[in-house]
């Protein structure tokens, strides 16, 4: 199902906690990866997942676009960013404000980091198909940021909305 989408329709899997990844119209978004067995800054200690990852990063359809809702570990874990760089190195990366430095910090530079209310285009670029355009907004929500006790609120947190030309849209709240 996942390397197969039905043709016309939006299609969400979801991948545990909040991640999922949505295809439609020949785009694959995924949002907040979390393949890692613990939501902590090492994998020895801290909240484990109660199910197994359905899958890992190079499981995954060729990615076009990857949203992050905020910097808190059980939606933004550093051991799946760096496993789906390694699989999808052109991949496009929508982070809120403050956090480019920590991608650029894991080795990921094709990253667009937006305020709230601010909105990006991509063109269809893919030589194989036909795509309308996609819009990637950034919305606010209500939540809150922090990885270590010395940057609490020091970046930014948000919601995404997904858009087409050609029909739904798809709204990713993150923890809100």
């Amino acid at each position: 199902a996942l390397l197969h989408p039905p043709a016309g329709a939006m299609q969400a899997t979801w991948l545990g906690h909040a991640s999922c990844l949505v295809q439609w119209h020949g785009w694959n978004i995924l949002a907040d990866p979390i393949f890692s067995e613990r939501c902590s800054p090492v994998q020895f200690v801290g909240p484990a997942r109660l199910r197994p990852s359905p899958c890992q990063a190079a499981d995954l359809p060729d990615l076009d676009v990857v949203v992050i809702s905020h910097s808190h570990y059980d939606h933004l874990d550093v051991n799946s960013v760096r496993a789906l760089v390694k699989s999808f190195p052109a991949v496009m990366w929508f982070v809120p404000l403050g956090m480019k430095a920590w991608m650029a910090d894991c080795g990921v530079y094709n990253v667009v980091e937006m305020d709230w209310s601010e909105s990006v285009t991509l063109p269809c670029s893919r030589k194989e198909t036909t795509r309308p355009p996609l819009t990637v907004r950034c919305i606010p929500c209500q939540h809150w940021c922090k990885r270590t006790p010395f940057d609490t609120n020091k970046c930014l947190w948000c919601s995404w909305i997904v858009s087409t030309t050609e029909s739904a849209s798809y709204f990713f709240g993150g923890d809100t």
